[in-house]
C-alpha cells in the first residue's frame, strides 16, 4: 500500500468579520445664549400736586362811587381793598379812587387795572390828581407827576391833557394847559382841546 502523506497544514482559522463602523455623530447644535433678564421697570413716582400761584394783590381805597370787577363774562360788584394784580375793574358811575398816593375820578363804564403802583386804563375816560409812586398808563405811555407841586390832568384811551402842574411821560415833559395825541406810545401836541376839565376835589 503506498505511504500515507504527511499531514498538511491547517487551513487558517477564518477572519473575524470586521467590526461595523460606528456612524460619526452629528455635531450638536449651539445654542444661543439666552437673553439678559432686564430689570423690572420702576413704578412711576407719584406727582405732588402743583399748588396754583396766587397773584400778588395791591390796595385800592373806594373813596366815592362803586366798582365791579370782572368775573369771566360777567361783572359782580367789587367791595374790597386789595385786589389782585391784572384784575380789570369797571366803574359803574362816576367813582372817585385812591391809589399810590393818587386820587383818580373814572366816568362810568371806564375800565382799568392795578400791578405795583401801575393804574392802567383801558377803556373809557378819568381825571386824577397825581401823587406818591402812581404812574398812569395810556395808550403804552406811563405818565407821572413831574414833582412835588400839585399835578392834576385828564386822559382818555389816546389824550392826555394837563389841567394843572407838569407831568412826566419818559423824557417828555407835559406842561399845563396843553394837550396830546398818543400814538404807538409818543406824543404829539395837539392845537385845540378836546377832553373836558378833570373833576376834582376842592383843595383843602
Amino acid at each position: 500500500p503506498p505511504p500515507p502523506r504527511p499531514p498538511g497544514k491547517p487551513a487558517p482559522a477564518p477572519k473575524p468579520p470586521d467590526a461595523p463602523l460606528s456612524p460619526t455623530p452629528s455635531p450638536t447644535p449651539e445654542r444661543p445664549p439666552p437673553a439678559p433678564e432686564l430689570p423690572p421697570n420702576p413704578a412711576p413716582k407719584a406727582r405732588s400736586p402743583t399748588v396754583p400761584e396766587l397773584a400778588a394783590e395791591v390796595a385800592i381805597a373806594i373813596l366815592d362811587g362803586s366798582l365791579s370787577e370782572r368775573d369771566g363774562d360777567r361783572w359782580r360788584p367789587c367791595r374790597r381793598d386789595r385786589v389782585p394784580e391784572g384784575l380789570v375793574l369797571r366803574a359803574e358811575q362816576r367813582t372817585r379812587v385812591e391809589f399810590a398816593g393818587a386820587q383818580i375820578t373814572l366816568e362810568r363804564s371806564a375800565s382799568f387795572s392795578l400791578r405795583g403802583s401801575a393804574f392802567a386804563l383801558h377803556d373809557g375816560r378819568l381825571s386824577a390828581e397825581l401823587g406818591g409812586p402812581c404812574e398812569l398808563q395810556i395808550g403804552g405811555l406811563s405818565v407821572a407827576r413831574h414833582s412835588t407841586l400839585r399835578t392834576v390832568i385828564s386822559a382818555d384811551g389816546s389824550r392826555i391833557a394837563v389841567d394843572e402842574g407838569v407831568a412826566l411821560a419818559g423824557d417828555d415833559l407835559l406842561l399845563e394847559g396843553c394837550e396830546y395825541l398818543v400814538e404807538r406810545g409818543a406824543l404829539r401836541g395837539v392845537n385845540r382841546r378836546t377832553l373836558p376839565p378833570a373833576a376834582r376835589p376842592k383843595e383843602t
